[in-house]
């Protein structure tokens, strides 16, 4: 969790686009963080203060990645097109 602070300062400097993904269990999530209009992922979500769950702890199902890697891949080429 602690890198994608890390990622989150490095497109803030950079004006870099982002396209934050992830996905445990049977939910995911997928943000295009593009300027800072719609706030950036620090202004979502805190740094955690306790251990969160992760694939090997939660798991994760297939068709979840799936799904999310496609929104993912579709947002990419939003952004370049």
């Amino acid at each position: 969790m602690y890198t994608r602070f890390l990622i989150n300062e490095y497109t803030l400097k950079t004006g870099t686009p982002w396209i934050y993904s992830s996905a445990l269990g049977e939910k995911g999530y997928v943000k295009v963080f593009k300027d800072n209009s719609e706030g950036c992922f620090s202004c979502i979500f805190n740094e955690p203060t306790e251990a969160l769950g992760t694939c090997d702890t939660e798991g994760l199902s297939n068709e979840t990645a799936e799904i999310i890697s496609k929104i993912q891949v579709e947002e990419a080429l939003n952004i370049l097109t």
